[in-house]
Protein backbone atom coordinates (compact mmCIF):
# COMPACT_ATOMS: atom_id res chain seq x y z
CA UNK A 1 0.00 0.00 0.00
CA UNK A 2 2.70 2.25 0.91
CA UNK A 3 4.67 1.59 -2.38
CA UNK A 4 1.54 2.21 -4.27
CA UNK A 5 0.48 5.43 -2.76
CA UNK A 6 4.21 6.52 -3.20
CA UNK A 7 3.78 6.06 -7.12
CA UNK A 8 0.11 7.61 -7.28
CA UNK A 9 1.58 10.45 -5.11
CA UNK A 10 4.55 11.24 -7.37
CA UNK A 11 2.20 10.77 -10.55
CA UNK A 12 -0.13 13.88 -9.41
CA UNK A 13 3.30 15.75 -8.12
CA UNK A 14 4.37 15.70 -12.05
CA UNK A 15 0.93 16.18 -13.23
CA UNK A 16 0.67 19.64 -11.05
CA UNK A 17 4.66 20.61 -12.30
CA UNK A 18 3.17 20.16 -15.81
CA UNK A 19 0.26 21.77 -15.68
CA UNK A 20 2.26 24.92 -13.66
CA UNK A 21 4.62 24.29 -16.97
CA UNK A 22 1.94 24.42 -19.65
CA UNK A 23 0.13 27.85 -17.89
CA UNK A 24 3.70 30.00 -18.30
CA UNK A 25 4.23 28.53 -22.43
CA UNK A 26 1.72 28.33 -25.00
CA UNK A 27 1.59 25.44 -27.69
CA UNK A 28 3.35 25.54 -30.38
CA UNK A 29 0.70 26.20 -32.59
CA UNK A 30 -0.77 29.21 -30.93
CA UNK A 31 2.59 30.74 -30.89
CA UNK A 32 2.59 30.19 -34.86
CA UNK A 33 -0.39 32.12 -34.73
CA UNK A 34 0.51 34.82 -32.18
CA UNK A 35 3.75 35.50 -34.25
CA UNK A 36 2.07 35.84 -37.38
CA UNK A 37 -0.41 38.82 -36.09
CA UNK A 38 2.26 40.36 -34.46
CA UNK A 39 4.58 40.48 -37.47
CA UNK A 40 4.16 44.01 -39.36
CA UNK A 41 3.62 44.40 -42.97
CA UNK A 42 5.53 46.41 -45.20
CA UNK A 43 4.03 48.98 -46.85
CA UNK A 44 5.48 48.36 -50.41
CA UNK A 45 3.62 44.83 -50.27
CA UNK A 46 0.23 46.39 -49.78
CA UNK A 47 -1.86 46.21 -52.90
CA UNK A 48 -5.43 47.82 -53.69
CA UNK A 49 -7.12 45.79 -56.46
CA UNK A 50 -8.97 48.40 -59.13
CA UNK A 51 -10.11 48.58 -62.67
CA UNK A 52 -8.50 50.07 -65.59
CA UNK A 53 -8.37 50.06 -68.88
CA UNK A 54 -5.64 49.21 -71.29
CA UNK A 55 -4.86 50.53 -74.03
CA UNK A 56 -1.69 48.63 -75.94
CA UNK A 57 0.71 51.33 -77.73
CA UNK A 58 2.62 50.08 -81.31
CA UNK A 59 5.97 51.86 -82.78
CA UNK A 60 5.85 51.26 -86.24
CA UNK A 61 9.02 52.45 -89.12
CA UNK A 62 7.00 54.92 -91.25
CA UNK A 63 7.77 57.35 -94.37
CA UNK A 64 5.47 60.37 -94.60
CA UNK A 65 5.25 62.16 -97.86
CA UNK A 66 3.60 65.40 -98.80
CA UNK A 67 0.36 65.11 -100.44
CA UNK A 68 1.50 67.82 -102.54
CA UNK A 69 4.34 69.42 -103.59
CA UNK A 70 5.80 72.36 -105.73
CA UNK A 71 9.04 73.79 -106.47
CA UNK A 72 8.12 77.62 -107.08
CA UNK A 73 9.64 79.70 -109.48
CA UNK A 74 8.84 83.19 -110.75
CA UNK A 75 7.77 83.96 -114.15
CA UNK A 76 9.82 87.12 -114.50
CA UNK A 77 13.88 86.96 -114.27
CA UNK A 78 15.61 89.53 -111.84
CA UNK A 79 17.19 89.82 -108.69
CA UNK A 80 16.01 88.61 -105.32
CA UNK A 81 15.40 91.29 -103.08
CA UNK A 82 14.18 89.55 -100.07
CA UNK A 83 13.31 85.88 -98.73
CA UNK A 84 10.32 85.29 -96.21
CA UNK A 85 10.59 82.56 -95.18
CA UNK A 86 12.74 79.53 -93.43
CA UNK A 87 13.23 76.08 -93.48
CA UNK A 88 9.99 73.96 -91.82
CA UNK A 89 7.70 77.38 -91.92
CA UNK A 90 4.00 76.54 -92.16
CA UNK A 91 2.90 79.22 -94.40
CA UNK A 92 -0.38 79.57 -95.41
CA UNK A 93 -1.96 80.24 -99.29
CA UNK A 94 -0.87 83.46 -100.65
CA UNK A 95 1.88 84.59 -97.93
CA UNK A 96 4.65 86.19 -99.47
CA UNK A 97 7.75 84.01 -99.90
CA UNK A 98 9.99 86.01 -102.21
CA UNK A 99 10.47 89.33 -103.17
CA UNK A 100 12.44 90.34 -106.60
CA UNK A 101 13.53 93.80 -107.54
CA UNK A 102 10.46 95.00 -109.84
CA UNK A 103 12.35 98.03 -110.68
CA UNK A 104 13.03 97.42 -114.36
CA UNK A 105 9.35 96.07 -114.72
CA UNK A 106 8.44 99.54 -112.67
CA UNK A 107 10.24 101.59 -115.42
CA UNK A 108 8.31 99.41 -118.19
CA UNK A 109 5.17 100.30 -116.99
CA UNK A 110 6.04 104.08 -117.17
CA UNK A 111 7.05 103.55 -121.00
CA UNK A 112 4.02 101.99 -121.53
CA UNK A 113 2.09 104.64 -119.50
CA UNK A 114 3.28 107.55 -121.85
CA UNK A 115 2.83 105.34 -124.91
CA UNK A 116 -0.90 105.41 -124.09
CA UNK A 117 -0.83 108.60 -123.73
CA UNK A 118 0.46 109.16 -126.71
CA UNK A 119 -1.77 106.56 -128.98
CA UNK A 120 -4.92 108.65 -127.72
CA UNK A 121 -3.34 111.68 -128.50
CA UNK A 122 -3.03 110.21 -132.24
CA UNK A 123 -6.49 108.62 -131.79
CA UNK A 124 -8.18 112.35 -130.65
CA UNK A 125 -6.07 113.91 -133.66
CA UNK A 126 -7.39 111.05 -136.04
CA UNK A 127 -11.05 111.45 -135.06
CA UNK A 128 -10.42 115.40 -135.23
CA UNK A 129 -9.33 115.01 -138.68
CA UNK A 130 -12.43 112.50 -139.87
CA UNK A 131 -14.84 115.01 -138.47
CA UNK A 132 -13.21 117.61 -140.57
CA UNK A 133 -13.40 115.17 -143.37
CA UNK A 134 -16.76 114.44 -142.99
CA UNK A 135 -17.96 118.56 -143.28
CA UNK A 136 -15.49 119.30 -146.06
CA UNK A 137 -16.17 116.39 -148.42
CA UNK A 138 -19.94 117.19 -148.92
CA UNK A 139 -18.89 120.87 -150.46
CA UNK A 140 -16.18 119.45 -152.69
CA UNK A 141 -13.29 120.75 -150.74
CA UNK A 142 -11.59 117.46 -150.27
CA UNK A 143 -11.54 114.45 -152.37
CA UNK A 144 -12.62 110.83 -151.85
CA UNK A 145 -8.60 109.62 -151.01
CA UNK A 146 -8.28 112.43 -148.59
CA UNK A 147 -11.34 111.50 -146.80
CA UNK A 148 -10.94 107.78 -146.69
CA UNK A 149 -7.54 108.57 -146.18
CA UNK A 150 -9.11 110.24 -142.77
CA UNK A 151 -11.14 107.94 -141.80
CA UNK A 152 -8.60 105.07 -142.03
CA UNK A 153 -6.47 106.55 -139.88
CA UNK A 154 -9.02 106.83 -137.12
CA UNK A 155 -9.10 103.09 -137.24
CA UNK A 156 -5.38 102.68 -137.04
CA UNK A 157 -5.40 105.02 -133.79
CA UNK A 158 -8.07 103.21 -132.45
CA UNK A 159 -5.70 99.72 -132.66
CA UNK A 160 -2.58 101.77 -131.30
CA UNK A 161 -4.55 102.66 -128.27
CA UNK A 162 -5.70 99.08 -128.09
CA UNK A 163 -2.47 98.06 -128.18
CA UNK A 164 -1.08 100.48 -125.41
CA UNK A 165 -3.18 99.54 -122.87
CA UNK A 166 -2.26 95.80 -123.63
CA UNK A 167 1.29 96.41 -123.37
CA UNK A 168 0.64 98.42 -120.07
CA UNK A 169 -1.30 95.97 -118.65
CA UNK A 170 1.44 92.91 -119.61
CA UNK A 171 4.20 95.52 -118.09
CA UNK A 172 2.10 95.45 -114.52
CA UNK A 173 1.89 91.80 -114.72
CA UNK A 174 5.14 91.67 -114.58
CA UNK A 175 5.35 93.98 -111.82
CA UNK A 176 3.15 91.79 -109.82
CA UNK A 177 5.35 88.97 -110.82
CA UNK A 178 8.01 89.88 -108.98
CA UNK A 179 6.15 89.20 -105.49
CA UNK A 180 6.29 85.47 -105.28
CA UNK A 181 3.64 84.19 -103.09
CA UNK A 182 3.05 80.83 -102.01
CA UNK A 183 0.24 78.59 -104.26
CA UNK A 184 -1.33 76.41 -101.35
CA UNK A 185 -0.87 75.85 -97.57
CA UNK A 186 1.83 73.77 -96.46
CA UNK A 187 5.70 73.58 -94.89
CA UNK A 188 8.45 75.12 -96.54
CA UNK A 189 11.84 73.97 -97.46
CA UNK A 190 15.13 75.26 -97.63
CA UNK A 191 15.24 78.16 -100.43
CA UNK A 192 17.85 76.70 -103.52
CA UNK A 193 18.48 80.68 -103.49
CA UNK A 194 19.84 83.73 -101.66
CA UNK A 195 19.34 87.72 -101.27
CA UNK A 196 21.31 89.16 -104.35
CA UNK A 197 20.42 86.12 -106.79
CA UNK A 198 19.64 86.74 -110.01
CA UNK A 199 16.21 85.06 -109.97
CA UNK A 200 14.70 83.85 -113.03
CA UNK A 201 12.27 80.89 -114.52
Amino acid sequence: MSSQFKLLWGLALLGLLGGCGKSNEAPPAQQGAEATARTPIANTSISVAEMRTMRPAFELPAITEAIQSAEIRPEVQAIITAIDFSVGDLVEQGDVLVELDPSQFEARVAAAEAALQSAKANLEAAENNWARAQKLKPEGYISDLDSDKAKSSVGTARAGVAQAVAQLEQARLKVSRTTIIAPFSGKSRRPYHAVGEWFGP
